[in-house]
């Protein structure tokens, strides 16, 4: 289904140049430096798609099976992204606009009418891989998370799941209607977690988080894309891939397109670099990069990276409960 997201406030169908802009002329080539392992996927063969949003610096191309996002070096590495070399020219993509064709052929991705030639020999970005940790690296890597994310972890959203029960810590309806989803999907998780054997549905109420909250990627979207994302790092992919064969029938209906194609690449445990690093320093007990790479964190959106980082931390502090779930081996994507 190709939706276009031109209605949201934050994206839009062309920006204008300044005076002082300098910016591609017609039939410019531009470089990509590395692709994500999804991406990369779908730029390998000849397809034609459509320009699906186009932001300040970066534009998501729906290539009909499949969202990719093209963008600067500031958009970070991810599973869908596309990143640019560094360009002289500003407003890269201030000429692009909403529906405009985009063609993949022969090594290029070919965007809008000018067209803003990309080529796309680059190395393929995957998620970096956890070292050797244990059982107490994970526990000093989660005391400390949970003591710096009070005084650190936005009051939007649902980071306050990061230490405590949210509706208790929170008056935003975020955390009021995660609460009860939340709390189940954890008791849930850890059942699955510590017996091999149970064959519990997953919760009702975790549909609830589906859409949760503004923007292109809500609140609770994040959370569960966090979620998926650590039962992949401990060797949980069975659970991962029962969570989100329940919630895909109601994606497409309770959550827009952005969302979605993060979700999916959440599902076979793949986020954003920067949210990688953030766990992995976690299960690692790396208490000295923590503070580091929730730095990074903070600029994931209004609250993004923290409310994936409190679904991960969901999975992992269940995960304490379960020595057989700890797998003293180095963890990565599948």
């Amino acid at each position: 289904m190709k939706v276009s997201v031109s209605q949201y406030s934050d994206a839009r169908t062309t920006f204008p140049w300044s005076t002082t802009e300098q910016r591609p002329v017609l039939g410019s080539v531009l470089r990509a430096q590395s692709i994500g392992a999804v991406a990369v996927r779908e730029i390998s063969q000849s397809v034609a798609g459509r320009i699906a949003a186009v932001f300040d610096r970066s534009v998501y191309v729906d290539l009909g099976s499949q969202w990719i996002c093209i963008g600067d070096a500031t958009v970070g590495n991810g599973p869908v992204n596309l990143l640019l070399e560094p360009t002289p020219y500003s407003g890269v993509f201030a000429d692009l606009v909403v529906d405009q064709p985009v063609r993949v052929c022969a090594g290029a991705v070919h965007l809008g009418k000018r067209p803003l030639i990309i080529e796309t020999a680059a190395k393929v970005w995957l998620p970096p891989l956890v070292s050797e940790w244990t059982k107490e690296s994970l526990i000093r890597g989660l005391d400390a998370l949970n003591a710096i994310s009070r005084g650190r972890a936005p009051r939007q959203g649902l980071s306050v799941f990061l230490y405590g029960r949210g509706s208790e810590l929170s008056d935003t309806r975020e955390a009021h209607v995660g609460a009860l989803p939340v709390f189940e999907l954890e008791s849930w998780l850890l059942n699955r977690l510590v017996d091999m054997r149970c064959l519990e549905g997953v919760p009702e109420s975790a549909q609830q988080l589906i859409g949760l909250g503004p923007g292109l990627t809500p609140s609770g979207d994040d959370f569960l894309g966090g979620i998926l994302i650590a039962l992949s790092l401990v060797h949980r992919q069975d659970i991962a891939a029962l969570l989100y064969a329940d919630l895909c029938p109601r994606l497409l209906t309770r959550t827009g397109p952005i969302s979605r194609t993060h979700l999916a690449a959440a599902s076979a445990g793949q986020g954003l670099e920067a949210l990688h690093l953030a766990i992995n320093s976690v299960i690692e007990g790396n208490v000295e990069m923590i503070p580091t790479r929730l730095h990074h964190i903070d600029r994931i959106g209004s609250s993004s990276g923290w409310d994936a980082l409190a679904g991960a931390y969901v999975v992992l502090r269940a995960c304490l409960v379960q020595p057989a779930g700890l797998q003293k081996r180095p963890l990565g994507s599948n």
